[in-house]
């Protein structure tokens, strides 16, 4: 049987305490089993870094990096597309949410 190829999902967080816990939900009940989710969070001063990192302590596909404050969304991005080690890979912002479906049809 064929592996399915593993996809990363790449998070640029800053300040986003009232949307990523939606998101990081939306991604982890994906049918798409086959994710490894990169979230960077760049100096957010709210409690989103601690959301954060309770959903990766609890799932080993979530890698999280933590950097001071760029001032600039395209350095974030640059950062993880570095952090990339699959093929195939897509962002997602921290107010994003997608349909269970999303990565599987994209796929």
């Amino acid at each position: 049987m064929k592996k399915t190829p593993t996809i990363d999902i790449l998070i640029p967080n800053y300040n986003g305490e009232k949307y990523i816990a939606k998101c990081l939900k939306s991604i982890l009940n994906q049918t798409y089993k086959n994710l490894r989710i990169v979230v960077v969070d760049d100096g957010s001063t709210d409690q989103s870094l601690q959301i954060i990192n309770s959903f990766a302590s609890k799932n080993k596909n979530i890698e999280v990096y933590e950097k001071k404050k760029e001032q600039s969304i395209s350095k974030t991005r640059n950062f993880l597309l570095e952090k990339i080690q699959s093929q195939y890979f897509t962002f997602f912002d921290n107010d994003d949410y997608a349909e269970p479906q999303y990565i599987e049809k994209l796929f």
